[in-house]
């Protein structure tokens, strides 16, 4: 036990800076030191002692990968959205890479020895390996004793304890998930299956940990882990799964944090299994089994899974959550997140907007500056002609939070995505363009659209940052989120109907 004791102690990563105790939770500001792994600074023992560490203030978020790459940018196109990150002194965010589409670099980066960061060119950001995808949808009947399923494109792929360990000892991420039984389904689960589910999460965990205090002796590698809490063991029975989750805590010294998997709805319904496509190798189509953006997140529930978790643990919620929901979940204490929003609206030409709140910032924050209009950066020529251009009749003052560019009013509108962002796209390209892009199927149209939402997603990280910053009082701080929150929720634009085809100039 003394040996678990040190090591606990030296691995510590995150620190909680702030926290303000508002009637509907607990908001807080901290940081989170992520160690960088580089082959070249291990010493001849394969210690790991001396490599970087970046140290970020959350919450924050991660960026969301698919096999390995962000969707739709490359690592040339990512400097252009994070040459200098807000808040992070020019760092850029860590990434998150999940196993059920990566599992198949296991015996290679075996080989390798550089880690995953370098094999798929982002050696320059930390990692978080994650067990799911946060984009798609999981099945159930699959998990036995062995192990769990992993889902991805290719079908279905058994993970044990075992191979989940060679995984994080080949991957060599700064910080990782543990397995977990997610097979409870409330639907059609009964109390035989919740406690299997419940068990295993103990025996998974407590093998993982005493693998990695071997390899620790063997070799000081640091990687720290997150155990994984599901939602539906609190919706199925929440004294057994509170007794649970205490153990998980009290027996283990390794655990850095903690992921609350399954707030959204995360499983595929026989309905969506009939209409997925199937091979020969039976394999799905893999649209059809992609999460939609949560419309709804169920307060009761995440209060429950919160109420006995420690202060001095970061959480992680993964998903698609809109940025109303976001700031729910930050004024409840949560502080990691991703950025699979942003991946899942770019499929669907969907950008996000500030502009609403950009307009009235200084009355909600002291420090950060709103964005100059990004109709004066850029070419002097464009500048000149946007103060001439008298803009389309069709445009609506003071859009919502979220724009489909597939929408037919975009057609003639030359003004960028967002009057205030300064990013890539909105400095060198309009609404009209895009929509262009996206009405002939131009692989263009995707990149632009991400390369606006994660900067998008990185200023609201930074506002929220500065909320919580500025504000001593609980008062003032619900009073400022709320404004903020209603001005995001209150015009969201309803989307399209699919068969709404986008304008396309006749001929």
């Amino acid at each position: 036990m003394q040996l678990s004791f040190v090591v606990f102690k030296t691995m510590k990563k995150f620190c909680v800076e702030k926290t303000l105790k508002t009637s509907v939770g607990s908001t807080r500001l901290g940081h989170l030191e992520l160690p960088l792994f580089t082959k070249a600074e291990e010493g001849n023992d394969g210690s790991s002692n001396g490599r970087s560490k970046i140290d970020y203030a959350t919450p924050m978020y991660f960026l969301h990968t698919q096999t390995g790459s962000i969707p739709h940018i490359t690592a040339e196109v990512l400097k252009l959205i994070y040459p200098t990150a807000s808040d992070t002194s020019g760092q850029i965010p860590p990434v998150q890479i999940s196993l059920d589409a990566t599992a198949k670099f296991i015996e290679p980066l075996s080989k390798f020895e550089n880690g995953v960061g370098k094999f798929v060119g982002l050696s320059e950001h930390p990692i978080f390996l994650t067990i799911h995808d946060p984009l798609y949808l999981l099945r159930s009947g699959h998990n036995d004793k062995f192990g769990i399923a992993l889902w991805s494109r290719h079908g279905r792929r058994p993970l044990s304890p075992k191979q989940f360990h060679e995984a994080v000892t080949a991957f060599k991420p700064s910080i990782s998930q543990i397995l977990s039984d997610y097979d409870v389904n409330p639907e059609i689960s009964g109390m035989k299956r919740l406690k299997k589910s419940l068990e295993r999460a103990e025996e998974y965990t407590s093998y993982v940990i005493k693998q990695e205090e071997t390899t620790e002796r063997e070799k000081k590698k640091n990687t720290g882990f997150f155990i994984t809490i599901e939602a539906s063991w609190f919706l199925m029975d929440e004294g057994l799964a509170t007794k649970a989750v205490l153990r998980l805590l009290e027996s283990q010294h390794q655990i850095e944090g903690v992921v609350l998997a399954g707030l959204s709805d995360r499983f595929v319904k026989k309905k969506q299994e009939d209409e997925v496509k199937k091979d020969s190798n039976g394999k799905g189509s893999g649209d059809s089994e992609r999460m939609d953006i949560c419309e709804t997140l169920d307060i009761e529930l995440l209060d429950k899974m919160l109420q006995n978790l420690p202060a001095n643990l970061p959480k992680y919620v993964p998903g698609p959550f809109k940025l109303p929901e976001m700031m729910d979940l930050v004024a409840r204490g949560v502080d990691l997140f991703d950025s699979s929003l942003a991946s899942r609206m770019a499929d669907y030409a969907e950008a996000l907007l500030l502009d609403s709140v950009e307009a009235i910032l200084p009355s909600i924050s002291t420090t950060m500056v709103a964005m100059p209009s990004s109709l004066s950066e850029g070419l002097a020529e464009r500048a000149d002609k946007a103060e001439r251009q008298e803009p389309p009749s069709n445009s609506e003052e003071g859009e919502g939070a979220v724009i489909s560019l597939k929408d037919k009013k975009y057609f003639d509108d030359f003004g960028p995505l967002s009057r205030f962002c300064t990013c890539y796209t909105c400095r060198k390209h309009t609404r009209s363009y895009i929509h262009h892009l996206y009405a002939t199927d131009e692989l263009l149209g995707p990149v632009l659209i991400q390369i606006h939402n994660l900067s998008t997603l990185d200023r609201f990280f930074s506002i929220m940052r500065a909320l919580v910053k500025e504000n001593d009082s609980p008062e003032s701080l619900l009073e400022k989120s709320a404004l903020m929150r209603n001005l995001l929720k209150a015009r969201i634009l309803i989307k399209i109907e699919k068969e709404d085809k986008v304008a396309v100039p006749s001929v």
